[in-house]
C-alpha cells in the first residue's frame, strides 16, 4: 500500500492541500496517519477522493457523499470508481438501507433527479432499469 506526504497526494488527485483537510473535517475521509510533519495518507485516501470528485461531477451533495462513504470499504470504493453509471451501486449502497421512511435520491442530470422509497425492493429495481436507460440513451446521443 503506498503512502503519500500531503503535497504528494494533493498534487497526483490535482486538488488542494485545504480540501483535503476540508474533507477531513467533514467525516469524508477517514483519519490521517501521524501528527504534523509526519503525517502521512493512504491508498484509501486517494481512491475516496477520486470518488467523491466523480460523485461530484455527477452533482451529489457532499452530505449525501458523505453518507455513502461511510458504507463502503477500500474494495467498495474502487468497485464504485469503476461503474459507468455513478448511481446505481446496487451491490455496495443500496443494499444497507437507512430504518424508517427514507427516500432514496439519485440525480440523473443537472436539475434532473428520480426519487423512491428505499424500502420498496420493487421500486428500487424500477429506478435501476430507467437509471440504466437514461445512461444508456445519454451515451447514445
Amino acid at each position: 500500500m503506498r503512502t503519500f506526504r500531503i503535497k504528494e497526494l494533493a498534487d497526483s488527485l490535482k486538488v488542494s492541500r485545504r480540501t483535503i483537510h476540508y474533507y477531513l473535517a467533514r467525516g469524508l475521509l477517514p483519519p490521517s496517519e501521524g501528527a504534523g510533519l509526519g503525517t502521512t495518507y493512504s491508498d484509501e485516501h486517494y481512491y475516496r477522493i477520486l470518488l467523491i470528485k466523480k460523485w461530484q461531477k455527477a452533482f451529489l451533495p457532499l452530505e449525501e457523499i458523505r453518507q455513502r462513504l461511510q458504507k463502503l470499504n477500500l474494495e467498495e470504493v474502487k468497485i464504485c470508481l469503476e461503474e459507468e453509471e455513478p448511481f446505481l451501486m446496487k451491490k455496495t449502497i443500496l443494499e444497507k438501507p437507512p430504518q424508517g421512511v427514507c427516500w432514496q435520491r439519485i440525480p440523473l442530470d443537472k436539475g434532473l433527479e428520480l426519487h423512491y422509497k428505499t424500502d420498496d425492493t420493487q421500486a428500487a429495481k424500477k429506478a435501476d432499469e430507467i437509471v440504466s436507460w437514461f445512461f444508456h440513451q445519454k451515451k447514445e446521443g
